[in-house]
This record gives C-alpha cells, sequence and structure tokens, in this order.
C-alpha cells in the first residue's frame, strides 16, 4: 500500500501495488495489509465515502462503520477470511467470510490451529469466551491464543503491577514483571515464556517453572522457536555483555549474534535461520541441529538463492 499523489505533489490517497504496479482502485485511506499463508488471497481495509470496507482480492466486502477494522486474519488453509469492525450503528461485530457473527469483539479474538475452534474478549462484559462458553472475566488481557492441538487456550492477563499467564481461565505460575507471549511446544503442548524477574533479569519458564535465565536481556521475537514437530528449540540471549544463541538448551559456539528483533526459524526438524546484524550490514545465518549439510545444499541457502 502505497500514497498517490497529484500533479501537484498532492496526496491524493492510498493504492495497492504488487511487484510495482497498481493493482485496483485509488482509495482515501488504506491499512490492514494481510496475505493468506499460502498467498492465494490478499485483504486490506480500504476507505471510500468515509466507509471503511475490507477489500479481499480486489472485491469489497460490506459497509463497516467509520473506524479503521482492527484485525484482518486468513484460516491456515487459504479458505476462510476473519476481521473484526465497528459498524455504522456504533456496535463493533466479529465477521467471518464477510458475514457479521458475533458482537463486542474488537481486538481480542482467535482461532485453534484447524479454525474448527473460536475464542474471544467481549469488551461490554470483560468476559472470555471459548466456543461461545463464558470460561470468566477478565481485564486487561492481550494475545488470545490456542495450543498446537486446538485443546487449550492460553493469554497473558494484567498490568505493570504484574502478569500471569491464564491457561482455559487458570493462572498458572507467579505474578510477572512484564507482559508474556506465550508459546507452546508443538510436540507436548508445554507452554514456554520468557519474562523479567524480581532482580531484572529475564528466565525462561515451562508451565510456570524456570528452565533457564539470569539473562541480562531475551533476543528476538517470539523469544523462543521450536521447530515444527517439537524435537528442537532455540532462543537468543544477552548476558555480560555477550550475546547467546542456545539450541535444546545449549550454548552454540561460534554462532553469529542473533539480531534483537529477529526471528528464529526452522525450515526443518534440524535446520533453522535468522538474521545478524555487524557494522551496520544484516547477515542471513543458517544453521542446524547435529550435522550440518554442505552449506549450498541447505534449505537456508536454497531460499536465499532463490530470491535473487
Amino acid at each position: 500500500l502505497h500514497h498517490v499523489f497529484d500533479s501537484a505533489g498532492n496526496k491524493k490517497g492510498v493504492s495497492l501495488s504488487i511487484n510495482g504496479s497498481q493493482v485496483g482502485r485509488e482509495y482515501q485511506n488504506a491499512g490492514r495489509l494481510t496475505f493468506s499463508p499460502k498467498g492465494s488471497r490478499l485483504a486490506y481495509a480500504a476507505l471510500a465515502g468515509n466507509i471503511w470496507r475490507v477489500v479481499e482480492n480486489g472485491r469489497p466486502g460490506p459497509r463497516l462503520g467509520n473506524k479503521m477494522p482492527y484485525k484482518i486474519l486468513f484460516s491456515p488453509d487459504d479458505s476462510n477470511i476473519a476481521y473484526s469492525a465497528t459498524v455504522t450503528d456504533g456496535e463493533t461485530y466479529l465477521f467471518i467470510n464477510h458475514k457479521p457473527t458475533v458482537a463486542s469483539v474488537a481486538y481480542h479474538w482467535t482461532f485453534s490451529p484447524s479454525w474448527d475452534r473460536i475464542a474471544y474478549k467481549n469488551f461490554s462484559s470483560n468476559e472470555v469466551f471459548i466456543d461461545d462458553a463464558s470460561i470468566g472475566k477478565f481485564e486487561d488481557i492481550q494475545k488470545l491464543k490456542f495450543t498446537p492441538d486446538g485443546k487449550s487456550l492460553s493469554f497473558s492477563q494484567g498490568s505493570m503491577s504484574g502478569y500471569r499467564a491464564i491457561i482455559d481461565g487458570r493462572p498458572m505460575g507467579n505474578a510477572h514483571k512484564s507482559s508474556l507471549d506465550i508459546i507452546f511446544s508443538p510436540r507436548t503442548n508445554t507452554p514456554y515464556w520468557v519474562s523479567m524477574n524480581k532482580n531484572r533479569k529475564y528466565d525462561l519458564y515451562a508451565a510456570g517453572k524456570v528452565q533457564a535465565g539470569g539473562w541480562d536481556s531475551s533476543l528476538g521475537s517470539p523469544r523462543i522457536a521450536f521447530s515444527p514437530k517439537g524435537l528442537h528449540y532455540a532462543y537468543g540471549y544477552k548476558k555480560g555483555g555477550r550475546s547467546h544463541l542456545s539450541v535444546d538448551g545449549k550454548v552454540t559456539q561460534g554462532m553469529p549474534a542473533l539480531w534483537y528483533k529477529a526471528k528464529i526459524v526452522f525450515d526443518n526438524e534440524t535446520e533453522f535461520h535468522y538474521l545478524s546484524i555487524s557494522r551496520s550490514r544484516a547477515y542471513l545465518i543458517c544453521g542446524s541441529v547435529g550435522p550440518a549439510p554442505p552449506a549450498s545444499q541447505s534449505l537456508c541457502a536454497k531460499k536465499a538463492a532463490s530470491a535473487y
């Protein structure tokens, strides 16, 4: 999405461009550009005539209201779209496939990985629902997330006075100094998170218990990454003025430092990659668990080569 200007240099509106070519009409404003996971569908919020709509593959959805939709999400198989928006009568709905469903839902909603379950917070009552059944009232929640098997729901709840991990409506572990981004192991569905302790150091938790820590800071976003089947995991941290990369709980030797905003990505069960910054230059780092394949044959290297 980019601004469109007239010959005098004044902004006319916003348009979508793909591979450098403008696609579709110009709008007063636009945002929330979202690709489906497999890339077959594209959606964004667009303003025309002071009314917002969600445009999917060039086709505008129903008229909404005068506020930009809050969030757009596609299902993993590209077959469904969901978004939340305030309509002209002032009510806010969760839309599924462009049809309004539950009301009073804005930012806090999610689906299970298979999209057969839904969870959301009603901001009028502060109740959190799983499949339309209330699990209790919660204020100040963040990051609703189902386990990989879709059987449990997690979120972080709290404020600067303390944050708790909530699993299926019940707190797990102690209160923490920082908000929690809960990551589940694909193999065991165990919840992991990183949080600051009372000494202002960072610890890694599994199911509410410290696994490692005492770090000066935690690196990467999310804070911990798992291989697709959950057989391996990796995370970055800084301690004693040095950056470290840990794989399966062991510090790697000779690997370049993980950029603090980078994401560790497993390409398969043993190969992974991440970004490193050195002297104002960005580098793609390819790594592996156990014996490494020849550099030119790694999935990471092949993906990098195909980009040029």
